[in-house]
C-alpha cells in the first residue's frame, strides 16, 4: 500500500499540470453587449420578464411599481405603459413603499396571475435592513396585464417572514412538474439575508391553486428530512444549495434541465471582470454549476461596485420560462462611472449566449479530462482533498457541492478503470 501512495506521490509531482485541466462538458458562447432600454419614464430596478398573452408577447420592466411594453425583444426599446393597479399600496401595509411585478403564469382561461415584490414604508426607519425587508404578494389581471387587482387587499400576501430584520429579495416563480408526485406546482425561489445563513429559499403551490394566496408551502429541512411542510405566510424555511441572490429559472430544451442565473455579475479583483455563473437542476431544488468553459471577461462590469444586477434568460423567440441551446442574457446596469449612490442611470442590457456540448466531455471521476479515470485523477483528488472549491472536477470536486470530500472519492472509485 506504501508502495502505491508512494507512486501516486511521484505521479503528482512529475506529471505536467497542464495535463491536469479538465474538458469542460460545455463551452460558452458570449454575444456582444447591446443596450435595449435606458431609463426615460423610470429607473429599471429588476430581473426584465416577458409573458404572452392570446398570441401577443409582452415585457415587464419592474421599480417600485412596474411598466410593460408591446416592444419585448426589440433591441431599442421606445414604449413603455404602467400597469393599472399595480402601485404601492396604502397606509404601513406590507407592499406601502414598493409594489413590483416579478412573475406571471397565463392560466388556459385567459386570467394572469401574478407575483409582486412588496416593501413597506414603515422599513425606511429600520435602515438598510429594514428598508429591504419585503414579501411577496399576489394579483390578477383579466385584460391582459394592463389592468392588475389585489384580491383581499392587504391579505393578498403569499410569502413572508416572520423576523422583521431579515433582507428578503425579488422573488422568481416558475411552473415545475415536481418529481417527487409527478404534480405540477408553482416554485417561487427567494433570496434572504441572515447573517452566516444567507441563501435562496423556496415555496411552492399547487399549479392548480393559481398561486393564490393560501396555497403555498415553505421548503424546510430537519437534519436530512426535507420537505415542502411550513406555511408560506411566516413559515420556517431552508436554504436551497448553490443558488446566489435573486436568480432567474429557465427550463433549457438544450440540456434538458432547469438553468438559473445568478442575480448579479460579480466583480472579481484586481482586474474588474466579470463573473456569472450558470446553475442546473433536474429537480429545480437540488443545483450545481454548469461545467462549462465560460469567458468571464466578456461579462466586463462598470467600475463601481454596483455593477450590474438583476439577470434574467429570456429564449431568442421570447419566452422567459424556457430556454434553448442559444437564448438571451438581460441585466440591469444600475449606475454608469463614478456617480456612486446616486443611481440615476439604468440601462437594460442582453448578450446572445450559445451553450455548446464538447464531445469530448469529461467523464465522472475524470478530473485532468483526458477520458480516462485513473490514478492522476487519484492524485488530483488527494491533493484537494477537505478543501473548499469552485473549480469543480479539474480539483477533484467530482459532485460539485464546492467541496473536496469522501462523496468525491467514492464517484472516482465507481469509475476507476
Amino acid at each position: 500500500m506504501r508502495k502505491i501512495l508512494l507512486f501516486l506521490l511521484l505521479l503528482f509531482f512529475l506529471v505536467p499540470k497542464e495535463v491536469w485541466a479538465a474538458t469542460a462538458e460545455y463551452s460558452v458562447t458570449v454575444g456582444p453587449e447591446e443596450t435595449v432600454y435606458t431609463g426615460r419614464n423610470f429607473l429599471p430596478d429588476s430581473s426584465y420578464f416577458t409573458y404572452t398573452y392570446q398570441g401577443k408577447l409582452y415585457g415587464i420592466l419592474p421599480n417600485d411599481h412596474s411598466y410593460r411594453t408591446n416592444q419585448p425583444l426589440s433591441s431599442d426599446i421606445n414604449y413603455v405603459e404602467a400597469l393599472s393597479g399595480m402601485l404601492p399600496g396604502a397606509g404601513q401595509n406590507f407592499d406601502s413603499f414598493g409594489a413590483w411585478l416579478v412573475s406571471a403564469y397565463v392560466d388556459p382561461d385567459g386570467t394572469i396571475h401574478g407575483f409582486y415584490a412588496g416593501e413597506p414604508k414603515a422599513n425606511i426607519v429600520g435602515g438598510i435592513y429594514g428598508y429591504w425587508h419585503s414579501s411577496v404578494g399576489y394579483a390578477f389581471s383579466k385584460d391582459g396585464g394592463k389592468t392588475w387587482t389585489k384580491p383581499n387587499y392587504p391579505n393578498n400576501e403569499i410569502i413572508r417572514n416572520a423576523d422583521f430584520n431579515i433582507i428578503n429579495g425579488n422573488p422568481d416563480v416558475k411552473v415545475v412538474k415536481a418529481a417527487d408526485d409527478g404534480k405540477k406546482y408553482l416554485y417561487a425561489y427567494y433570496f434572504q439575508v441572515r447573517g452566516q445563513n444567507n441563501g435562496t429559499r423556496l415555496a411552492r403551490s399547487l399549479l392548480s391553486d393559481k398561486g393564490k394566496p393560501g396555497t403555498w408551502k415553505k421548503y424546510y429541512c430537519e437534519e436530512d428530512n426535507c420537505s415542502f411542510s411550513e406555511p408560506g405566510l411566516d413559515g420556517k424555511d431552508s436554504k436551497i444549495g448553490n443558488l446566489a441572490g435573486d436568480p432567474f429559472i429557465s427550463y433549457n430544451t438544450y440540456l434538458d434541465k432547469y438553468l438559473a442565473t445568478d442575480g448579479s455579475i460579480s466583480v472579481i479583483p484586481p482586474d474588474k471582470i466579470g463573473k456569472l455563473n450558470f446553475k442546473v437542476s433536474s429537480d429545480a431544488i437540488h443545483w450545481e454549476i454548469l461545467d462549462a468553459d465560460f469567458n468571464i471577461e466578456n461579462l466586463g462590469v462598470p467600475p463601481l461596485h454596483y455593477g450590474k444586477r438583476y439577470t434574467s434568460i429570456i429564449s431568442l423567440d421570447g419566452d422567459s420560462t424556457r430556454s434553448g441551446k442559444s437564448f438571451w442574457l438581460y441585466y440591469i446596469l444600475r449606475c454608469e462611472d463614478s456617480c456612486g449612490t446616486n443611481q440615476t442611470v439604468r440601462k437594460l442590457h442582453r448578450r446572445k449566449i450559445t451553450l455548446n456540448k464538447n464531445e469530448q466531455a469529461t467523464k465522472p471521476g475524470d478530473a485532468n479530462g483526458d477520458g480516462k479515470v485513473d490514478g492522476v485523477d487519484y492524485v488530483i483528488w488527494l491533493n484537494h482533498y477537505n478543501q473548499n472549491t469552485d473549480k469543480g472536477v479539474s480539483e477533484g470536486d467530482f459532485n460539485k457541492d464546492d467541496k473536496v470530500d469522501g462523496l468525491d472519492y467514492v464517484i472516482w472509485v465507481n469509475n476507476f478503470e
